[in-house]
Order: C-alpha cells, then structure tokens, then sequence
C-alpha cells in the first residue's frame, strides 16, 4: 500500500510506499519531486558542483552558504523551466583529517 504526500501543489507531490503485487513487492518513491532531485544530483555531479538546488528548497538555506544561480535549464521529462542555485565559494578539493599528534 503506498502513501500519498502532497507538498504545497501538485508539483511536490510524491507516492511512498510497497509497490508491486503479492510476488514481489518494493520500497519505492515516485513523482516529480524524485525526477527532479534525480536531475539536480547529476546536474551537480557532471558540472562538478558541490551541489545543485532549485528555488524551492533556497528560501530553507542558509545565506551564509552563498548560493548564486547558474541558470535556467528544462529538463525533457519534467516540462518545465528549473533554477539551479550552487555554492559560490566551494573549491574541489579532498578533505584531509588533522594530525592528532
């Protein structure tokens, strides 16, 4: 049985749950708001950003991260204009841990 969310429209909203038949079931997550996370995810990954948002979640960030735009991309399977915000000031680099001793 899946459970229904609706996140403040229809474009958030998402199906949750065990889907399938009596053979086989899955945990799955469905909708738009997964597409579209999807697309961000390699959106970042491919243009080498630390990570890669849209407007709706920058209002819940923090201002001291710097997110700048970078632009407006469509996605063909979303059908719709997305804003993708990134980290001004993230450089690519390897975190090392400091030496105790």
């Amino acid at each position: 049985m899946a459970a229904f969310f609706d996140f403040s429209g229809a474009e958030h909203a998402l199906a949750v749950g065990n889907i399938g038949s009596s053979i086989k079931m899955d945990y799955t997550v469905l909708g738009n708001t997964v597409d579209e996370a999807m697309h961000l995810a390699a959106f970042a990954r491919d243009m080498k950003h630390a990570i890669a948002i849209d407007k709706s979640i920058l209002p819940n960030a923090d201002a001291s991260w710097g997110f700048l735009p970078v632009g407006d991309f469509e996605f063909s399977d979303l059908n719709q204009l997305i804003t993708i915000y990134t980290l001004a000031n993230f450089e690519d680099r390897k975190l090392t841990l400091a030496d105790p001793g």
